[in-house]
């Protein structure tokens, strides 16, 4: 419930208009994937992969084919430093692809990862001292049906989920993030994950937000696809500023009925 109404409170923030001036924009960031291949004026392409980026019906997918294969996107903007102020991030998905089983029957996995940080591949979305990644997380679906969250940066441990998230939302600030991924528990329940992040201010001078699909076997191909990302700034600030504007409001009118 409370998942809900924060996720309502990011939807009617991305309504608003330009509250004061150029200071506070409605969205840091948005794409709905319209016509035919990404914006490039958005994303560059970061892949070790042979298939490309498809874009079609206001679908984007992340296709992935072959061992330790990934294909992704990372955003051109790198303004994106929680360092200084708290970020949302909403991550609309369509579909996850279930990998096949390989050889006489061992698991293998496909992993979408997220970050935001100067990450370029998946090596470095993996480091364990964030020397490249920054903050970054991933969904893992394995062949022997296990879906789960994890991270070998140490900040949570692996999760196991009952289903794909329709909604993946990431809240991060200087000290903190929590994930939450719609309707993935049990009976369709949310998942929350909160913990410290333990990066160090000013590590990086660059913040991109990425999106990351890698394959670990020879699977055949294996997709993401999604509707939408969305970055604003975390919504209670939001709160914060609409409740300042309306205070301001409110003593201007007195002032006037004077």
């Amino acid at each position: 419930m409370i998942h809900s109404l924060k996720r309502n409170i990011a939807i009617s923030v991305l309504s608003l208009p330009l509250l004061v001036g150029s200071s506070f924009a409605s969205t840091l960031f948005y794409d709905n994937f319209p016509g035919t291949s990404f914006d490039t004026d958005k994303w560059t392409r970061v892949s070790f992969a042979d298939l490309g980026i498809g874009v079609s019906e206001g679908v984007l997918t992340m296709p992935v084919n072959g061992w330790h294969h990934f294909n992704g996107l990372k955003t051109n903007d790198t303004s994106f430093n929680f360092h200084q102020g708290s970020l949302t991030a909403i991550v609309d998905m369509v579909s996850y692809d279930e990998p096949a089983q390989w050889g006489t029957g061992t698991a293998m996995s496909t992993e979408l990862w997220f970050s935001f940080g100067p990450a370029a591949n998946r090596d470095n979305l993996r480091s364990s001292d964030h020397s490249e990644a920054g903050f970054a997380f991933a969904i893992r679906w394995r062949s022997d049906s296990r879906l789960d969250v994890y991270s070998t940066s140490g900040l949570f441990s692996s999760t196991d989920l009952e289903a794909i998230p329709g909604m993946v939302t990431i809240d991060i600030n200087p000290t903190n993030f929590t994930i939450t991924l719609e309707g993935s528990g049990a009976a369709g329940s949310d998942v929350i994950l909160s913990d410290e992040h333990g990066i160090t201010a000013g590590a990086f001078t660059d913040y991109s937000f990425i999106m990351l699909q890698e394959l670990r076997g020879f699977t055949g191909v294996v997709e993401s696809s999604f509707n939408s990302v969305t970055i604003i700034p975390e919504p209670s600030t939001y709160a914060a500023i609409l409740g300042l504007l309306a205070m301001a409001g409110f003593l201007v009118h007195r002032r006037r009925m004077r």
